[in-house]
């Protein structure tokens, strides 16, 4: 098995998907090929701008949104700076503000749940301090990069019908919006202490 690093903030191991043990965690990373990514997405909003603009309002209130590291809260100011930058071709816009919803963590949420095999086990929002979904776009000259964040849970149902942390997972996402490179989908599994 080839390690090699990239110049990002991962570990990229031969463009296939693969377990890594390290001390008290298992990290998973899965990659996937951009169109498909993005058609998956695209097609849940049925093609249509409205339907995109409407998901992407409700999900920027419930969600952090960051520029370059920095938070920005105001939406009028977020979508007329993405507009203007794709002014010259709208398409790439909506593509944008598609992948800025709650739908561009389905895949991630559906490959995780597809691995579990025990119907016992279910992934949830943590028990008592809830994070929300944190959507940073990075711009560097003509490059834009989206990392989405995510903290989620695996739990079950004791007899007592209480439900139990088994991991703290940490998914990331990692979609080289202009380029159309492969994206990165990162699992880190945190044994509850």
């Amino acid at each position: 098995m080839k390690i090699k690093k990239n110049k990002n903030d991962f570990v990229v191991i031969d463009n296939s998907n693969t377990t890594l043990n390290i001390k008290n965690r298992n990290i998973f990373i899965k990659v996937i090929k951009f169109n498909k990514y993005i058609y998956k997405i695209l097609q849940s909003f049925e093609d249509n701008s409205a339907n995109i603009i409407h998901q992407f309002e409700i999900d920027y209130i419930r969600s952090v949104f960051k520029i370059n590291g920095n938070t920005e809260t105001n939406i009028s100011l977020f979508k007329d700076y993405f507009e203007f930058r794709y002014l010259e071709n709208p398409n790439i816009y909506y593509n944008l503000l598609a992948l800025c919803t709650q739908a561009s963590f389905g895949t991630p949420i559906i490959l995780l749940s597809n691995c579990i095999k025990n119907n016992n086990i279910y992934i949830g929002e943590l028990k008592y301090k809830k994070k929300p979904l944190i959507f940073n776009i990075i711009t560097n000259n003509n490059e834009l990069v989206i990392k989405i964040k995510k903290t989620l849970r695996l739990f079950y149902i004791n007899k007592n019908s209480e439900d139990i942390t088994i991991n703290i997972i940490n998914i990331e996402v990692y979609i080289p919006f202009t380029s159309k490179k492969d994206v990165i989908i990162t699992y880190n599994f945190y044994k509850k202490k």
